[in-house]
């Protein structure tokens, strides 16, 4: 992908410069369909430490990188469907990363650094898809180095880092994600960002110009699967 992504970048008039994470976003429960498929590859195999540190780290990149980088703000949380798939999936192939649990975080937080960084860059050029991508074959070549690191500062890694306990990692990832879902609206918040992409799939009302997520709760809504599915059976 990233081999595809570098002619786009460099001559994106001719090989493609649309974003297509919101396109893919705008469905009502994109987002929850992504996070209920990854609980299967995420209890599998232990590579949530990644996820959930590329999570948390993007609290400090909130306050750092946007003086730096403008709109960065946006940039690393996962209240889109494209974004979720980058750190839940995309960066967690356990033949290329980290094994080691400390490295795994390092990892995940360099990766969501250089994911910022980059897609804040390339932003303004309607590009910044293109930023979770880009960072990944340097990060996986050097995965090794990680565990190297994680090896030297392993007397300091608490016992409930280690992989025995993934379960319960995973368990705090759906805590995360479900409470970030409810307490925090951000369903709501990036539908009514992007609402000039829902507005080209079905079931938008004539009316969500004046309130969209009233005109259509499904868009909002956590988990709204069966108000999708109400959408769904009176088309």
């Amino acid at each position: 992908v990233v081999l595809v992504g570098i002619p786009c970048l460099l001559l994106p008039h001719h090989l493609g410069e649309v974003d297509i994470s919101h396109a893919l976003s705008a469905p009502p429960n994109a987002l929850e369909v992504a996070f209920l498929l990854s609980l299967i590859s995420l209890t599998r195999v232990p590579v949530v430490l990644i996820t959930l540190a590329a999570a948390a780290f993007t609290v400090p990149l909130l306050w750092t990188l946007p003086a730096l980088f403008p709109g960065v703000a946006d940039v690393p949380l996962f209240t889109s469907s494209a974004i979720y798939i980058g750190i839940a999936l995309l960066i967690t192939d356990p033949a290329t990363t980290p094994r080691s649990p400390l490295g795994q975080m390092l990892f995940g937080v360099v990766y969501i650094t250089l994911f910022a960084a980059i897609a804040s860059l390339l932003g303004p050029r309607d590009l910044g898809f293109w930023g979770k991508m880009l960072p990944l074959p340097v990060l996986n070549y050097f995965a090794p180095r990680f565990d190297a690191w994680a090896d030297r500062v392993a007397h300091a890694s608490p016992s409930w880092l280690a992989h025995r306990y993934n379960r319960w990692h995973v368990a705090a990832w759906i805590v995360v994600v479900v409470a970030l879902d409810f307490a925090v609206p951000v369903k709501r918040r990036f539908f009514l960002e992007n609402r000039a992409y829902a507005t080209e799939i079905r079931f938008m009302p004539p009316t969500a110009n004046a309130d969209p997520c009233a005109a259509a709760p499904a868009f909002c809504e956590p988990f709204s699967f069966v108000g999708e599915l109400s959408l769904w059976l009176r088309r």
